[in-house]
């Protein structure tokens, strides 16, 4: 493994970590994304780990944003 901050769940769920007091939209435009990719914010302290407009610009893109209590409940439903 060279890089932790990226990995592929089931072969299907391909996932980005960061560690970001708030993902912002700037933070997500500066990412190399593609439709499908998941990004989890692993900074858990605040109330906010991602903000509204990354959000916004991730849908537009067909990427999901999550924070990290977020990602644990959809891993939970969805991943296997």
């Amino acid at each position: 493994m060279n890089d932790l901050t990226a990995m592929t769940l089931n072969g299907k769920y391909k996932v980005k970590l960061c560690y970001k007091y708030v993902l912002s939209l700037s933070d997500v435009q500066k990412m190399t994304l593609v439709r499908g990719d998941m990004v989890v914010n692993l900074h858990n302290w605040n109330s906010a780990p991602v903000s509204q407009g990354a959000h916004e610009y991730a849908n537009q893109i067909g990427v999901r944003l999550f924070s990290q209590n977020d990602f644990f409940q959809f891993a939970h439903r969805n991943i296997k």
